[in-house]
């Protein structure tokens, strides 16, 4: 069940090398060297409604993101399968499988050149949770900021990710329930670093 916490980040991780934005949904953006990048780093995730914390100790993904100027929005796309969690723990020490599903996809918001901080949305993220005696779904969005100076994305403790099933049965000790939402606390580096702007 921590895994919780590692399935937004780790895709937020992968996603974060393009999350970089832009001005707004219909500017264009710039990604140099874009191409290739990864991240890994640990993850605090908080149940708004309960304060109940779940902690993922390693989390790590890969991704590519689009190259050049003259980009559109989505910025990229990670696949599911280039997200590993581990380490992870909740409340009573309890371990889950975390299972990402789909493509998630990265748009980007906005652009300031005074700092070189983007902000972004990792979009479409659906995630399986599956441990003894819990069987439930994540899903919604993450934001994002990147700083083009440190190479460092950092996820906002925004309540969008949705526990948006929880199974009658299998019901996680009634520590997590269907309609509560996720706050991820977390930031990592990419490497290699991307510089991202937009005109």
């Amino acid at each position: 069940m921590s895994r919780l916490a590692g399935g937004v980040t780790g895709a937020v991780a992968l996603c974060v090398l393009m999350s970089v934005g832009a001005t707004a949904s219909t500017s264009t953006w710039t990604v140099v060297p874009g191409g290739p990048a990864s991240s890994a780093g640990s993850v605090v995730v908080t149940v708004q409604e309960t304060g109940v914390e779940f902690q993922c100790s390693s989390v790590s993904g890969s991704g590519v993101s689009v190259s050049g100027n003259g980009n559109a929005n989505p910025i990229a796309e990670i696949r599911a399968d280039d997200v590993s969690f581990a380490e992870c723990e909740g409340p009573f020490g309890a371990v889950a499988e975390l299972t990402p599903r789909g493509v998630w996809h990265l748009a980007a918001a906005a652009y300031d050149p005074a700092t070189g901080v983007s902000s972004g949305t990792i979009e479409d993220i659906e995630i399986g949770i599956l441990a003894p005696g819990c069987t439930a779904t994540l899903s919604g969005y993450v934001d994002i900021t990147y700083d083009n100076a440190t190479d460092t994305v950092t996820l906002l403790p925004n309540p969008t990710v949705e526990i948006s099933y929880v199974d009658p049965v299998d019901t996680c000790l009634a520590l997590i329930e269907q309609g509560q939402h996720l706050m991820p606390d977390a930031s990592f580096i990419l490497g290699p670093g991307q510089d991202i702007s937009s005109p």
